[in-house]
């Protein structure tokens, strides 16, 4: 395996040419929000910016998402008390097209987004470890994918987790 072959992204994923990470984000969105890095990275979003964040989550339903993200962060202690109408479960899938959302409101979504940070996992086995991250790079590069055409400030961070 060439980690450097599995860093890259394919040619035709380009931010705009204007793209410059703001500092001063609004609302950001976050996979992995049901997974333990998901929910520490959600803890310090809400407790270090004044943000929304927007977790993407693997849920039929928004009370169904809603309920995976809030029970994740109990788990792990994580207080969100006194930041709940900051924290917003979508229900979505980031492998699947759109990110499982329906087109309209992948659209409204992407006005809104100034960040995309990415710590989703994979749930299943792959045959070798080379397999694993050409296809944690390609769900990875969905994301980006969808975000390519967000706003020209939009920031994207990666730290993506498959079975070793």
């Amino acid at each position: 395996m060439n980690l450097q072959n599995e860093v890259h992204l394919a040619a035709d994923i380009q931010p705009p040419a204007a793209a410059t990470p703001s500092g001063d984000q609004q609302h950001v969105l976050l996979t992995g929000g049901t997974g333990y890095l998901g929910a520490h990275l959600v803890g310090d979003l809400l407790q270090r910016t004044d943000a929304a964040v927007h977790c993407l989550i693997r849920a039929e339903s928004s009370a169904h998402a809603d309920q995976r993200l809030l029970a994740n962060m109990q788990r792990y202690g994580i207080d969100f008390a006194e930041f709940r109408q900051r924290l917003i479960a979508i229900p979505g899938n980031i492998s699947q097209d759109n990110l499982g959302l329906p087109r309209a409101k992948l659209d409204r979504l992407a006005e809104q987004i100034d960040a995309a940070y990415h710590a989703g996992a994979s749930n299943g086995p792959w045959p070798a470890m080379g397999a694993g991250c050409a296809e944690a790079t390609a769900r990875a590069n969905g994301l980006q994918r969808a975000c390519a055409n967000w706003r020209p400030n939009a920031a994207y961070r990666s730290a993506y987790i498959g079975p070793v």
